[in-house]
């Protein structure tokens, strides 16, 4: 008899990080020195910091949404893998279901599932989590028991089968499994220390009210507590739907029911992006009349980027002393000393665009990396992941490299991303299609999430694991880190990767030599792919 764990999720969770490189947060080149309440990795400082000293707050790690996140991703890749018995079979290992773990999968399990309920006992949730994982444990088993008797074949009422596990999908996207008890100290997360105020967290900084919340009678939405188990089960409800009709993927006999969970998730994915708010605060330096003004002569910057709905955040606080331009004193013109004096306006304008320059570069380069790595720590990835993979098996759209194996610019088809040389590190680019199979050929996996050179088996990379816009895209060894996993959008042509950028042309330079680059999606013709 087959078995079902009773620790579903945290089990899913598991078998994906154990051994798997790259499984935490996406890293921004070098580490900084950044204060955070996420618990990620940081984003190297832009060059510019050394005018000013970065105030650390301890890092806490929210363990119950990174695992969250892991499960989404992992969800996201596994909808994938269907069709035969060997990969219902990887499927069923995955889940824990066939097999046993080995030792250290069930130690690392172990240490998973107590560091979860410390978190996680911190947080008020709505409904059970065994509630959860009763209809992820009533699915498993239809997996499981349909598998073994397809493979005998013995007969299967899957008219029944059907309806009863669309009906347990559906009920999971009810808004209520999607919703938690507000208790608004629940999202404070760390403090970070700050001169003139002592401490602060996210919510100094970021305005933000109960509506935003979609506060609804007591309760408020969060990602965390239905999205994990909507995606596993979408995913297996994937698995049956291919063991009942293995062409799915193109002849459209599921497209209502593949559509109406892609929309579900398009939704949820809006409503975690919206619930992503930045804002930067500034304090002036404490005047001598004010208390432990001879400690803080300094311009002190409050940057701070949160998912509201959780409390996930990165939080910072800059300071700054002679590098602030905002003297004006220089643009004073001479005066008789019994009136204020007047300003050379020339002189005011130019120092407005000084600061306005100054600003840019020391402190809303902080903020926007502050964004990056924030969402990094979201599953946006994962949740787009499954909503390409239902759009092209709702649609039966041909998917990318699967109709010959060039990646073809879609707005001047006759120009292929093209790479110069075999050699890891080579930056890729577009060039004239050719046919050749040494620079023009590439395999994309949907499962691995990997676009594959076939001549050198290299990996189309992010350069450096860098997320800030306009990084470089080149080969590099395969690794399985953030910097070389994409999912096609084959309905808006776009392969983006999961640093939280799309491949992209240059300033739309669609000429052959052209070298690649990753920005944020535009829905321009420089980020459409066939």
């Amino acid at each position: 008899m087959r078995h079902c764990p009773h620790h579903l999720i945290l089990l899913a969770g598991a078998i994906v990080c154990i051994g798997v490189t790259g499984c935490g947060g996406a890293s921004e080149g070098a580490t900084g020195n950044r204060a955070t309440s996420g618990g990620s990795a940081s984003p190297r400082p832009p060059q510019s910091e050394s005018t000013g000293r970065v105030a650390q707050a301890d890092t806490s790690v929210d363990t119950f949404t990174g695992t969250a996140k892991t499960i989404v991703d992992w969800s996201g890749a596994i909808a994938n893998v269907y069709g035969t018995y060997q990969a219902a079979d990887a499927l069923l290992q995955a889940f824990g279901i066939l097999g046993d773990p080995s030792q250290d999968a069930t130690i690392e399990l172990k240490k998973l599932e107590v560091e979860v309920d410390q978190v996680a006992g911190n947080i008020t949730w709505f409904i059970a989590e065994a509630d959860r994982e009763k209809e992820l444990s009533d699915l498993l088993t239809s997996v499981a028991v349909t598998h073994d008797s397809v493979r005998s074949g013995q007969p299967v009422d899957w008219s029944s089968l059907n309806t009863a596990t669309s009906t347990s999908v559906a009920g999971a996207a009810d808004t209520t499994l999607f919703e938690r008890y507000f208790v608004d100290s629940d999202t404070n997360g760390s403090a970070v220390s700050s001169a003139q105020a002592g401490s602060i967290t996210w919510k100094n900084v970021v305005p933000y009210s109960q509506s935003d919340l979609l506060y609804d009678n007591g309760q408020v939405y969060d990602w965390r507590v239905g999205l994990p188990s909507f995606m596993q089960l979408i995913a297996l409800r994937m698995q049956l739907i291919a063991l009942q009709d293995p062409s799915f993927t193109t002849d459209g006999n599921f497209h209502d029911e593949l559509t109406r969970y892609h929309d579900l998730l398009q939704g949820h994915l809006a409503t975690m992006d919206s619930g992503i708010r930045c804002n930067t605060v500034e304090n002036d330096p404490e005047v001598p009349s004010e208390s432990n003004a001879a400690n803080n002569p300094s311009f002190e910057f409050w940057v701070a980027c949160a998912d509201i709905h959780t409390g996930l955040n990165e939080t910072q606080v800059l300071y700054f002393d002679d590098s602030y331009p905002l003297s004006y004193a220089s643009c004073a013109l001479a005066s008789d000393g019994t009136s204020a004096p007047d300003y050379d306006q020339a002189c005011l304008d130019r120092r407005a665009t000084d600061y306005f320059n100054w600003y840019q570069t020391n402190v809303q380069a902080v903020q926007d990396a502050a964004y990056r790595t924030l969402r990094n720590q979201m599953p946006w990835f994962g949740v787009q992941a499954m909503i390409d993979t239902l759009y092209l098996y709702a649609n039966g759209t041909t998917d990318l490299t699967r109709s010959d194996s060039t990646i073809h610019v879609a707005a001047s088809p006759g120009l292929c991303v093209d790479v110069p040389s075999n050699s890891p590190m080579t930056q890729v680019q577009i060039w004239n299609c050719n046919g050749d199979p040494t620079s023009q050929s590439w395999q994309y996996d949907r499962t691995n999430q990997t676009v594959v050179n076939e001549s050198s088996s290299l990996c189309l990379d992010v350069e450096e694991g860098v997320s800030l816009p306009g990084t470089a895209v080149w080969t590099y060894w395969c690794n399985g880190t953030p910097a070389q996993r994409w999912t096609y959008d084959a309905q808006a042509q776009v392969l983006r990767n999961m640093l939280g950028n799309a491949l992209d042309v240059p300033w739309a330079n669609l000429q052959p030599g052209q070298f690649l680059w990753t920005w944020p999606m535009n829905g321009g013709d420089a980020q459409r792919w066939q």
